[in-house]
């Protein structure tokens, strides 16, 4: 996934297939952002399996995972900068042929309000509090590259 135009093809694990992608406000999915647009980051697991899919979060908050923005190899930010959560285990399942879908955008966050991504070319990764006793979803985890023109 690390080609950006492969990241909505998405990646089987285990019966489960994993899509992550970027998109604009009105849904469009894309890869290049002018500065100050809204950039929306997409994570959803399907269940593909014929019994349903159990797994944890790692802690009390509203996200499954984390988006972690990086810019020349250097961590500028994540989506759940200047949130805290408490330290419990929230268990859950997604049923069998249904979709798991989380969405969040850089500027949704009141931290990152003002705080505008410059011209450049930038790099998300995951950082998944989601959990499953199957299998390592973070192991399978891929990156995404995107830009922002002026």
């Amino acid at each position: 996934m690390s080609d950006c135009q492969k990241s909505i093809t998405p990646v089987s694990i285990e019966g489960i297939d994993v899509r992550f992608y970027l998109s604009d406000s009105v849904g469009s999915v894309k890869y290049s952002f002018t500065q100050g647009e809204n950039i929306y980051f997409h994570f959803e697991i399907k269940n593909n399996r014929s019994d349903d899919l159990h797994y944890r979060v790692s802690h009390g908050g509203p996200s499954v995972v984390n988006f972690l923005i990086y810019r020349s190899g250097r961590l500028i930010g994540t989506t759940d900068d200047g949130y805290s959560f408490p330290a419990i285990v929230v268990p859950g399942s997604i049923k069998a042929g249904k979709t798991l879908e989380y969405k969040t955008s850089w500027y949704s966050n009141p931290y990152h309000k003002d705080s505008l991504l410059n011209a450049g070319s930038y790099t998300v990764k995951i950082d998944p509090y989601i959990r499953f006793t199957d299998f390592d979803l973070k192991k399978n985890l891929k990156t995404i590259t995107f830009t922002v023109t002026n």
